[in-house]
This record gives C-alpha cells, structure tokens and sequence, in this order.
C-alpha cells in the first residue's frame, strides 16, 4: 500500500513520519468500500445488496471518499510504524494530517505525529564530585523517641479539675452562627481532641484554655487567605462552643515495664534505647544516601541535554491527576469542589505541577540512559527476591504477591526501582566522595547541611 515514507525527527523527541501512498492502492481501497456498500446499504427503489455502484456514488460519494481516507490512513499508519526506524513511545498516540484531500487517480499523502524514545547526551557521570554528610544520635534524640513511646503508651483518665489546660483532652459540641442564630449544617457533637495538637478544623486550641465543663462561650475568628482548610480561608466566623467532658493523659513511667508493654522483644529499657538507636541510624543513614544520590543526579543533569517527550510528562501529570483523585475517594467530582472553593481549577493546578513533572521525566531519562551506559541490568532472580522481601514484610504468600503485582502491572515498575537502586550504588562508587561536617539528627532529618 505504503509507496513512500520519510521520518522527521523534531523537537522534544517528536516524529513527523511523512507517508505517501500510491495511486492505484487508493483505487482499491475506495473500490472495496463502495463494493462492500452496495451489498449492505438500503436505498429506496432498490433491493438490499443490488444497489448500483454509480447509484451509490451519486448518493453517498463524499461518505465513500471519507471512508476510505480513514481506511487508508488507518492501515497504512499501522504499516509504517511497524517499520519505522523511531517507533512511538507506549505513552504517545499518533495523529494523522493529511497533506491534501483524498484524489482517486492520485497518490494520497499524509503525515503522522508522534513522540519517540528521546537521545539522552549525558553529562559527565564518573567522578562526580559530591559531599556526603554524617551525623550522630544524641541522648537528646534517644530521649525524644523515648517521649513519643510514653505518648503511644498514655491512657486518658477523667480530670480532677474542670479547667481546659493546656494537654488536656477535651469532647466539645461546636456550630457555626450566623446573626446570632446556630447554622445547623456546621453542628458537630461530642469532637475530641488534645489541646496544644492543633488537631480540629478551627484552630481554636488556644480559645479553650481556661474554659470550664458545662461552659458555652461564642469564638469569633478570622481565617487568612492562604488558610490550609479551604472552607474557611478569607472567612470571619463565630463559633459557639460547649465543653462537654475534660480528660488528661498519664503517662508510664520510663522503666523495664514499659519496655515490655512496646513489645516482646524487649527486656529492659535499655533494649529498647538500644532498638531505637538503630533505628534512627538506619533512617539517617537512608536520609544521607537520598541527598547523596539527589546531589549526584542534579550534577549530571546540568551536564546533559535531554529532550522531552510531550506525552511522557503529560502521563506523569495523569498519574499524578489520579492519585490525587483516589484520596477523595475516586470522585473526580469532590476534587473539583475542592478546587473551585479555593479558586482554582484542574487546568490551573495541572499547570503548577508541570515544571516538577517534567524535572522528573528528565530525572528518569537520564537514569535509563545512564543504566544502559554502565549495563546496569536486574536479573529475574533479582525480581523474585524482592518480591519474596514484600510477601514476608505482608505476611502473604509469595505467589499471591506476585500475582497482584502481575494483576495491576506492577511487574516493570518493580523492575525499575530495583534497577535505580544498582544504578545509584553504581554511581555512588563513581563518584568523587568527600565527607562533610557531623551534623546532630534533628539537623539531617530537618533538611540542614
């Protein structure tokens, strides 16, 4: 069918595949459409399937050159990409222009856009020069762990005061009022919450304090502009509250017991310090090799030219669209809301997120780049270790793992993180490493050095 085609490689990895098809291929397929027709259409004064091919023409002529133009581009793109020397990438749906309208008698031209694999030209990624930071675990560390161990472990008993202190656990009835009357929409009864947490809508931790059981008291409040809960951002508002019920936390004693009361696996206190030194290690130590890692990419990807692919980014953004989505429950239509109540819209948001969407494209251009460059490659044995790992952390059996993996196509994702997890390791050891200064935990974790 195909008598001619040429590839045009264009900006951001797009292909124009230039297709020309010959003449009498366009006979033929405009012959077949109109023969095909004429036994199937119904046209007044004829039998079904005895139309006449010139009756049908003068009908329906326009219809039959429409037709074909769709048949011809549609088989004849399926001929071209297969032998295109830049095929498309999975996420790039190619469009057809054609150059002119379909001519029985002439060759029929048309183009094809689409986006293919992007030439990655890599900057320097051997010596690499980068700091790696180091850190310590303090007492004082240990001793913040070891509080928040104290507040998992508290119970909540009946305060022998009546005054709303700060920790103390309050149940509050609350509603909006308007004018001075209750806008029965805004009511919500018995809502609990620790003052000082800033856990509920209002904010109004700080109204409380000094407020008694059985008291109501209205609290005006202003909200800013920038307020994190749309529904009351730029909104002024009074709020007619009630404390229902004043409780405290006791917390345990540091000692063996509580040791014990975390988990069987500790004797003492001093187990547990110990497992909990571990583990700020182990995390610290993740923390350092991510900005390690970070550090390393942002060098090589000043140093590289990578062209983007349109639709790549655009499915990153659809992604990242639907994960947005699944958080309100999988109704588009809440997230709308949402959105309109703080002024914005789809578009708008999908927008702001283009620029880090498109710096993680790039990110992950340069790693495949970069993975078939030093032949970085993850062995299926590889694969069946990581997921026997996940069955393990699940308490599932390995097949079963596997086959939701297989089900939701998590399979190549897999593949790819464990594959950057060899090309990180790699680079790391290629890089120029010099230690930085020791910062305290609360430093590292906090994002300084």
């Amino acid at each position: 069918m195909i008598e001619n085609q040429e590839e045009h490689l264009q900006e951001n990895a797009e292909v124009r595949l230039s297709v020309t098809v010959a003449a009498p291929a366009v006979q033929r397929t405009y012959d077949a459409t109109v023969a095909r027709h004429c036994r199937t259409v119904r046209i007044k004064g004829f039998r079904k399937g005895r139309v006449p091919r010139d009756v049908l023409i003068r009908k329906a002529g326009d219809a039959m050159l429409a037709e074909t133009t769709e048949t011809i581009i549609g088989e004849a793109a399926q001929q071209a990409l297969e032998t295109a020397e830049h095929p498309p990438i999975r996420s790039s749906r190619p469009r057809a222009e054609p150059a002119e309208p379909l001519a029985l008698g002439s060759p029929f031209r048309f183009d094809l856009f689409y986006d293919t694999k992007p030439e990655v030209s890599l900057g320097v990624h051997r010596g690499v020069p980068v700091t790696r930071l180091r850190f310590r675990v303090d007492e004082a560390d240990l001793a913040r762990e070891l509080d928040t161990v104290r507040e998992q472990n508290a119970v909540v008993v009946e305060k022998q005061s009546d005054v709303v202190e700060a920790g103390d656990v309050v149940e509050i009835d609350y509603v909006e009022v308007d004018g001075g009357r209750p806008v029965a929409s805004t009511r919500r009864d018995g809502f609990v919450f620790e003052i000082g947490t800033g856990y509920n809508l209002h904010r109004i931790d700080d109204d409380l304090i000094g407020m008694r059981v059985d008291q109501e008291r209205d609290i005006a409040k202003t909200y800013p502009g920038d307020f994190e809960e749309a529904s009351l951002a730029g909104r002024s508002l009074v709020l007619r509250v009630r404390v229902r019920r004043l409780r405290e936390k006791q917390l345990p004693d540091l000692d063996d017991e509580l040791a014990q009361d975390v988990s069987d696996r500790f004797e003492t206190l001093e187990d547990l310090k110990a497992d909990i030194r571990e583990r700020l290690l182990r995390n610290g130590g993740r923390i350092v090799r991510e900005r390690l890692i970070s550090a390393i990419m942002t060098a090589i990807e000043e140093g590289s030219v990578v062209p983007l692919p349109r639709s790549l980014v655009d499915a990153g953004l659809a992604a990242q669209w639907e994960s947005m989505v699944s958080r309100y429950g999988g109704s588009e239509r809440r997230v709308d809301v949402e959105l309109q109540r703080s002024g914005a819209d789809r578009a708008t948001l999908i927008e702001q997120w283009r620029p880090a969407a498109e710096r993680r494209t790039r990110l992950t251009l340069i790693a495949d780049r970069l993975a078939d460059a030093e032949g970085i490659e993850v062995g299926d044995d590889e694969v069946d270790r990581e997921l026997e790992r996940v069955a393990y952390a699940r308490s599932m059996e390995v097949e079963q793992v596997r086959e939701a993996y297989e089900r939701n196509d998590m399979l190549p994702s897999l593949r790819a993180e464990l594959r950057n997890e060899k090309l990180y390791d790699r680079l790391i050891g290629l890089a120029a490493v010099r230690d930085g200064d020791e910062l305290s935990y609360m430093d590292l974790v906090s994002g300084k050095g």
